[in-house]
C-alpha cells in the first residue's frame, strides 16, 4: 500500500493516519497516511513517500526530533542505502537514535525522525557528517 506524507495536515479521519508528528513549539507538522489513494483536502502539500526504518532499532530514549532535508539533484532511491554510512557513526557519537525516515518517491526531500536529548545533538550529528538540512524541530507523535 502506498505511503503519503501530508505537510501541516488538517483533520483527517483518525483511521487513515499511520503516524503524525506535531511540533512541540511551532506550526510544523506532518502526517503519514498508508492508503491506496492520496488524501484530498488534507491541508498542505501531499507527496508520495517511501518509509525506511533502521534494521536494528534501539529502545526508545529521549525526545522526538524531525529533520527536514531537500535534495538537489534528487537522490536515486534505488541506489540509496537504508542507513547513511557517513551519518550513522555521527548519530552514535552524539547519542541520537534514528526512528524512521519518509523519503519522497521522487527523491527530492525527506523527513527523518530521531530520538535524542535535544535538537542540538541532532544538528551536531548532521554537521559532523557534513550533511545539509533545512531545519530540526522537536515533535510529539500522535496517531498510529
Amino acid at each position: 500500500m502506498p505511503t503519503y506524507v501530508v505537510e501541516n495536515p488538517q483533520p483527517v479521519p483518525a483511521a487513515r493516519w499511520a503516524a503524525m508528528f506535531t511540533s512541540a513549539a511551532g506550526p510544523e507538522s506532518f502526517g503519514v497516511v498508508d492508503d491506496p489513494a492520496p488524501p484530498t483536502a488534507a491541508g498542505g502539500p501531499v507527496w508520495a513517500a517511501v518509509s525506511v526504518k533502521p534494521p536494528h532499532p534501539r529502545p526508545a530514549q529521549g525526545e522526538l526530533y524531525v529533520v527536514e532535508e531537500r535534495f538537489s539533484p534528487p537522490i536515486d532511491l534505488g541506489a540509496a542505502a537504508p542507513e547513511n554510512p557517513d551519518l550513522a557513526p555521527c548519530l552514535q557519537r552524539h547519542e541520537v537514535d534514528w526512528v524512521v525516515s519518509y523519503i519522497a518517491a521522487d527523491g527530492s526531500q525527506c523527513r527523518c525522525v530521531y530520538r535524542a536529548a535535544d535538537a542540538e545533538a541532532v544538528r551536531a550529528a548532521y554537521r559532523s557528517a557534513g550533511m545539509p538540512f533545512l531545519r530540526v524541530w522537536r515533535a510529539r507523535a500522535t496517531g498510529t
